[in-house]
């Protein structure tokens, strides 16, 4: 049983979600969370838990909006390059790994990260499950550190970094989601192959040797053998 009352923890939940589901103004969901502990007396280590779930709920809402608005706007053909891609990593396990791990720590923002999954129709579950997991460490994390920090909303908005040029990358990352999406794959995996000097095939090989071995140059190939 939750401590105190259950429509609190159901509006942390539901604001938790509410950060997560959109990719730009929102306040850091660490932030909001560390307001509810302070003023309603929370324990921490549930705060973080029913955090990391809205938070991913609200991720998977963004996946599932952007693949509905995907489907308007980028061309089928495109889409369908994309979900072959994303489904070839998903095979390779030396690959599929490392980019499940990405749902939970890496350099690429997650909003873009769940937009980019739904957008090529990629399985939601396994990544958020990463994503909740990783979100729940973090945020306690955060609320040991800083659950004082957070005195009013206003605040919240003050932590989200809300200046023009942050909010013009926001925009800018989510509408480049949709445009990266809109190219032409393979086309562009043959520019690049032929770009290293490799004859085009048409098709991703993801083996690491095979990646390293097309970046060299063919002199330098001949001279390591």
């Amino acid at each position: 049983m939750l401590p105190g009352d259950l429509w609190i923890w159901l509006l942390v939940a539901a604001l938790a979600a509410l950060c997560n589901v959109t990719p730009v103004l929102a306040p850091p969901t660490w932030g909001v969370l560390a307001w509810f502990s302070v003023h309603y007396n929370l324990p921490i280590l549930p705060v973080a838990i029913v955090g990391a779930v809205g938070s991913t709920f609200g991720r998977i809402i963004l996946a599932l909006a952007s693949r509905w608005l995907g489907e308007r706007i980028i061309p089928a053909r495109q889409r369908a390059d994309a979900q072959r891609y994303a489904e070839m990593i998903r095979q390779n396990t030396k690959l599929n790994l490392p980019a499940l791990a990405m749902f939970a720590f890496g350099p690429i923002p997650k909003a873009m990260l769940f937009m980019a999954a739904g957008i090529a129709r990629i399985p939601l579950l396994p990544g958020a499950v990463v994503y909740g997991v990783a979100r729940a460490g973090i945020y306690f994390g955060a609320l040991l550190a800083a659950e004082t920090t957070v005195t009013s909303f206003g605040d919240l908005f003050s932590l989200s970094g809300a200046g023009s040029l942050i909010i013009a990358t926001q925009v800018a990352s989510t509408i480049g989601v949709f445009l990266l999406f809109r190219m032409d794959i393979p086309k562009l995996v043959e520019r690049i192959q032929r770009w290293r000097g490799v004859e085009p095939t048409g098709e991703l090989r993801w083996s690491p040797v095979a990646l390293v071995r097309r970046a060299l140059p063919a002199r330098t190939q001949v001279e390591t053998q």
